[in-house]
């Protein structure tokens, strides 16, 4: 399946017309360097944008114009690729082909999309004072309740450390120190440079006619003068230094393990399908090493896997174990990374590691969101791929392309968030 794309003034259409889905789903990226002195402006923007619009200025009027869309949704989220902050609108819409009256229900989602994005509720020329503290608080309780989730919180701390100099260590709903000076009136300045300026995504996948969406919302959303900025490319470090060890001691039980590693891999690499395959064979299934050796056999872990960061070059590796078991763990984990090293991969690791990527890519294929998601890193990272081309590569991945992936692995951080008990009792 491939999308239609057309491109002008810094806003490109993507439409992928299909008649798998009984739905149409419409997704806005509006993609900004990740940088501190921007980051929790971008954060704010979607919120206080889905707080209402110039002629619905309720949170329950917007909901209930989407009720009258047969139940049609209005979803932002904020995330990151690479060192790219991403502000995503996602709507989904019935298709009117499957209605008797047949009502005109994507052209008025995409005229109460664009009225939320272009047409917000403004009050002396300025985003009102009361949404925008709102969000600000909203935003406050996101940012400190990251510490509620140890395995999360322990997973942003370790790349933070990582890339200390490095932007990428933003976390993509920005900073809580940079709240207090965001006032109604910055933001809405900001928010009009950050239309003004930022590359635009629009990504339509439904039982569409191509052209007709394409108009409508070339209609909807023109924005005037458009100066599009280039984004920067993702620094991407390839090789890690001398290796750090980083410990943050908090009133916890139950530590998190994470340990940070270097690879000049990427999405755009022609090692990427081979990489993949390593990280799945490691740590990206419940069959793979890290799961079997450190969780099962050895009950040392309560979760035992890896993560490829296949934008930044990045391999994760993540265990919440109790504390007492922190250089056992670490000992067995490198062993799993010699292991694979060594070639000692057993067919049946590999068969099963393949058969589940590929179930992977069947199922972005059923997800118009996932689908979207596909094509949107292909063009941010100037890496047109088919999930054909990509499986075709997998299956063919041998025992010793693994050997040569491990060669392109370099430890580059140990993070433990573990107790503060343990501490004082060393130090009395």
């Amino acid at each position: 399946m491939k999308f239609r794309t057309s491109e002008a003034d810094g806003l490109r259409i993507h439409v992928l017309p299909t008649p798998k889905f009984k739905t149409t789903t419409v997704v806005v990226d509006i993609l900004s360097p990740l940088r501190p002195e921007t980051v929790t402006l971008n954060a704010l923007i979607p919120a206080v944008l889905e707080r209402g619009t110039r002629s619905t200025p309720t949170v329950k009027g917007l909901q209930e114009r989407l009720d009258d869309l047969y139940g049609a949704s209005l979803d932002a989220t904020m995330f990151k690729i690479g060192e790219r902050q991403v502000a995503q609108f996602e709507l989904e819409v019935p298709n009117e082909k499957f209605l008797s009256h047949a009502p005109a229900l994507l052209e008025e989602g995409i005229k109460l999309l664009a009225e939320v994005l272009l047409d917000p509720a403004l009050d002396g020329g300025v985003f009102r004072s009361t949404a925008v503290e709102l969000e600000k608080e909203a935003l406050r309780k996101r940012i400190e309740g990251l510490f509620n989730n140890k395995g999360r919180y322990a997973a942003i701390r370790c790349v933070a450390a990582m890339c200390a100099d490095e932007d990428y260590r933003l976390f993509s709903y920005g900073r809580l120190e940079d709240l207090a000076g965001i006032d109604a009136a910055r933001l809405h300045a900001h928010y009009r440079q950050w239309l003004r300026t930022s590359p635009i995504d629009v990504f339509v996948v439904g039982d569409v006619d191509p052209d007709a969406v394409t108009a409508m919302l070339r209609a909807a959303l023109a924005i005037p003068g458009r100066a599009v900025s280039e984004l920067p490319p993702t620094v991407v470090k390839g090789a890690a230094g001398a290796p750090r060890e980083v410990v943050d001691r908090f009133d916890v039980n139950q530590g998190q393990l994470v340990m940070g590693f270097r690879t000049p891999v990427t999405f755009s690499s022609p090692d990427y399908a081979r990489f993949t395959v390593y990280n799945g064979v490691l740590g990206g299934y419940a069959h793979s090493k890290l799961f079997v050796n450190v969780r099962e056999k050895a009950s040392l872990a309560y979760s035992a896997f890896s993560r490829f960061d296949s934008h930044k070059g990045l391999l994760m590796i993540q265990a919440g174990i109790n504390i007492e078991n922190f250089e056992q763990a670490t000992a067995i984990i490198h062993e799993q990374l010699a292991a694979i090293a060594s070639g000692d991969v057993g067919e049946d690791e590999l068969l099963q590691t393949k058969a589940m990527i590929a179930n992977d890519y069947r199922e972005m294929a059923d997800s118009p969101g996932q689908l979207a998601h596909f094509a949107l890193v292909q063009g941010v990272e100037h890496a047109p791929r088919e999930i054909a081309e990509l499986l075709e590569a997998v299956e063919k991945v041998t025992v010793e392309d693994l050997q040569a992936m491990a060669r392109q692995v370099s430890l580059d951080t140990v993070y433990f968030l573990r107790d503060k008990e343990t501490v004082e009792a060393t130090h009395a």
